[in-house]
């Protein structure tokens, strides 16, 4: 099963549009296929209110404009809504969408090992999604993002063989609780 992403070439616009305000469109990928998402951000003194409409498929969402990472959470919620993930969004599901696994299958272990040593952005098929890349501060790090069941989580490893076993082991938590 592959899922659409937001490519990481788009995300500076997502960061942008939580800074100013205002309407855009956001294409997600899925290996050829491509669909636009249209999103508006209002901007309060104390919050950044988006509302997403993709297709048949709505979503609103508030995040707290002092918040770092703002733009990975709407990059997460964007995939979301894209993948038939989550359940708050308004409209019909799409034809293709399953459940999501409660467990890491062994394709997910595949490409959570493919991701630590890669580095990128991913969504796995039990939903959550990874994203990986070297730490600018030390130089023999890695970080990862891993968002799962609607909670964040940034890890940090020297190796991408140590950074691989974090993520899973956060992931299968979250799946279990």
């Amino acid at each position: 099963m592959s899922a659409y992403c937001v490519p990481f070439s788009r995300q500076e616009l997502l960061h942008h549009m939580l800074r100013t305000g205002g309407c855009a469109v956001c294409e997600l990928v899925d290996g050829q296929r491509r669909i636009q998402a249209s999103f508006n951000v209002e901007l309060t003194d104390n919050l950044a209110l988006v509302k997403v409409a993709l297709g048949d498929q709505t979503g609103e969402l508030s995040l707290r404009r002092a918040s770092q990472g703002n733009h990975v959470r709407l990059r997460n919620f964007l995939e979301e809504i894209a993948n038939g993930h989550l359940e708050t969004a308004k409209g019909p599901r799409p034809a293709d969408a399953q459940e999501t696994p409660q467990v890491l299958s062994s394709q997910d272990e595949s490409l959570l090992r493919h991701i630590s040593r890669q580095i990128g952005t991913r969504m796995l098929d039990c939903g959550a999604v990874v994203s990986v890349h070297p730490a600018t501060d030390e130089p023999m790090q890695l970080h990862a993002l891993v968002s799962c069941r609607g909670k964040t989580e940034l890890l940090t490893a020297p190796t991408s063989g140590e950074l691989y076993v974090s993520m899973a082991v956060l992931i299968e938590r979250q799946l279990a609780a």
